[in-house]
């Protein structure tokens, strides 16, 4: 037995004892409701303190614009690698199992998970696939939009790339399974112009749609040449060593881009491997999450916004090194800085320069890079701090890392770092627990101290009496969903959402809703968060009530979990009752409508769901819900 499992078994046989002395006093026939119901609450919150410890499974998530070189960090980092450790970007893109590129190469999500006892020595992929009726709606969709954009009907004042509604990673997957590439072709001697291109791109696609007299008719004969119906498979294993990784490389490509003829659109990736992140010093089983690109438009992407809402996921935040924070980076701090369900984030996220040779140019670095990273490392902290973005945990979290020449354990030490902070913050909390648990039975009969309880929770209730919080958190519901139309950078984007209904994977309408709506009730709350930290600081404080500071510690407590509770479930109303009348309006099809009308679309699709809003009054209420626990007062939150 080690070290490490004796004091795991020691605590567990010390929460065991606390727990069951706990319960005791609860179902004493002489325990007061109020004690019972405490000692309840203590029961509670020890459980859960334990359970997250015993546990061993973490996540660990990059997160960063398109085309930072998340994948590439990954790669080197996991090890997810065919050969050697590559020393050149060219190396590196031929040896990652990973799709690594411009940007956008990766289709979906992918996972990194360390194999199953049942499949030790092996290596393996697996899909969670797109349904055939999904498939079949996606394939007509680029197909219309196709047979539109040769029409001329595309008229949006954005770049034809822009334009395109269908993420070009799609674009892609779908005419490499349907046949439909585009493929480079030499331009003979005789026609080509002096200084001119020796090759020009041909796209099978124009060809192809001159054979049909409708997009609908175009759109069937993609779905034929896609064979859906014989494209059923969802796991590939090999043997683990070169060979076998060699193999899953060329499966992941195919798979992928949609070369494979045995797998449809996949939602999910997900690679075994013997261990998931093999330079870590922890004895965990820990799975590395490859994101999709992330604009900065954090509250339609319920990808990221589920990772940061994971108390057991660190979230590495990765930046372009020259322009270092970037403005995605920081838009992300900003997002979680102003929701208070997000707020927990901040202490498990780790910021990471990605650097791509660029080091040794930074002013002052002398073409030392060491010293190049070092000081952009400071420029970044200065600039987030200027801002108002940098707590001391993230600070703390910030390193510049070169793929090609630094080694992997240095990013890695910093997020096993991060892991344990995580772990270590929980076995004090737990700690100090079991204390307090021993101080409220000790005192159980001590007169004084529970004239003391009962002054705390009198003070307490009389504070929030004097500080009601007037108002209401927000008027109108769909201010989140406005806001990341506005700021999306592609009306193309907000035409597929509206084409969706308002559910897309890359604007998720109904994902802005929540996080709109929970940003507003923490403006709403706001002052008195404040307050009431400051009140519990000036109690724990105060030399009267040194006796009875667990008491104070387990009514902060309250009201913390009360006030998270209370912004989830507020949020998560407005949602579900937009949803269910916004899903199915009229008002999608008026957005679409406004596609290729020329330049303000985005401002015109506001307009129209503004519209749909104002008409909604009376009917939609969530968002006027003023049923907040956490300011109850002690009361409310036992």
């Amino acid at each position: 037995m080690t070290d490490e499992t004796a004091l795991a078994d020691d605590l567990q046989a010390r929460v065991s004892q606390a727990v069951h002395a706990l319960a005791r006093v609860r179902d004493a026939e002489d325990t007061t409701q109020k004690m019972a119901a405490t000692a309840a609450q203590r029961i509670r919150d020890l459980e859960a303190r334990r359970d997250y410890l015993a546990k061993t499974d973490f996540r660990i998530a990059f997160v960063g614009q398109i085309g930072v070189g998340k994948s590439a960090l990954i790669s080197v980092t996991t090890g997810l690698l065919v050969g050697e450790r590559p020393r050149t970007k060219r190396d590196l893109k031929r040896e990652a199992v990973l799709a690594l590129g411009s940007g956008g190469t990766t289709v979906c999500e992918v996972r990194i998970r360390s194999t199953s006892t049942a499949r030790e020595g092996k290596i393996g992929l697996r899909i969670t696939p797109e349904s055939i009726d999904s498939m079949r709606a996606m394939i007509t969709e680029f197909a219309i939009d196709e047979w539109n954009k040769r029409d001329g009907s595309f008229n949006t004042g954005e770049t034809a790339a822009a334009s395109q509604p269908t993420p070009r990673e799609v674009q892609r997957f779908i005419r490499n399974m349907t046949g439909l590439k585009r493929e480079r072709s030499e331009i003979s001697a005789d026609d080509q112009r002096p200084g001119g291109p020796k090759s020009e791109l041909f796209d099978p696609i124009d060809d192809l749609i001159k054979q049909h007299k409708s997009a609908e008719s175009f759109a069937g004969d993609l779905v034929r040449r896609a064979h859906l119906m014989d494209r059923n498979q969802t796991e590939w294993w090999w043997p683990d060593g070169q060979d076998g990784r060699k193999a899953l490389k060329g499966k992941f490509s195919r798979v992928n881009s949609g070369e494979d003829r045995s797998a449809v659109l996949p939602q999910l990736i997900e690679l075994f491997v013997s261990q998931a992140l093999p330079p870590s010093r922890l004895a965990l089983d820990l799975e590395v999450v490859d994101t999709r690109g992330f604009d900065g438009q954090l509250g339609a992407r319920e990808d990221i916004l589920t990772r940061l809402r994971d108390d057991r996921c660190v979230v590495v935040a990765c930046t372009s090194f020259n322009d270092a924070p970037s403005e995605a980076l920081r838009s992300l701090l900003r997002s979680v800085g102003k929701d208070g369900s997000l707020m927990p984030a901040l202490d498990r996220i780790v910021i990471v320069l990605a650097d791509k040779g660029e080091a040794e140019q930074v002013n002052g670095a002398d073409d030392d890079p060491d010293l190049g990273q070092m000081l952009k490392s400071g420029e970044c902290k200065d600039r987030l701090e200027v801002e108002g973005l940098a707590t001391s945990s993230i600070l703390e979290s910030v390193v510049a890392f070169d793929c090609l020449e630094d080694e992997r354990e240095r990013l890695v030490d910093r997020i096993d770092g991060k892991v344990e902070s995580l772990i270590q913050a929980a076995h004090a909390d737990l700690e100090q627990q079991l204390q307090d648990a021993a101080t409220f039975i000790e005192t159980l009969e001590d007169l004084k101290a529970a004239q003391a309880r009962e002054e705390v929770d009198e003070r307490l209730s009389t504070w929030f009496r004097a500080n009601p919080v007037l108002g209401i958190p927000m008027r109108d519901p769909l201010d989140g969903l406005y806001e990341v139309v506005n700021r999306c950078r592609y009306g193309s984007r907000v035409h597929a959402m509206d084409r969706r209904f308002g559910v897309y994977e890359h604007l998720n309408g109904y994902s802005a809703v929540e996080v709109g709506a929970s940003e507003a009730a923490t403006r709403w709350t706001d002052a008195t968060k404040s307050g009431v930290d400051g009140l519990f600081r000036a109690l724990l404080e105060e030399p009267g009530m040194a006796e009875v500071q667990d008491h104070i510690r387990l009514r902060r407590r309250q009201f913390e979990a009360a006030y998270l509770q209370d912004l989830s479930r507020y949020a998560k109303e407005v949602r579900r009752e937009v949803f269910a009348r916004l899903k199915p309006a009229q008002v999608w099809r008026d957005c679409v409508g406004e596609w290729g009308n020329g330049p303000g679309f985005k401002g015109r699709v506001v307009e129209h769901l503004s519209d749909w809003s104002l008409r909604q009054h009376g009917i939609l209420v969530a968002h006027e819900s003023t049923e907040f626990t956490c300011l109850a007062g002690p009361e409310g939150w036992e």
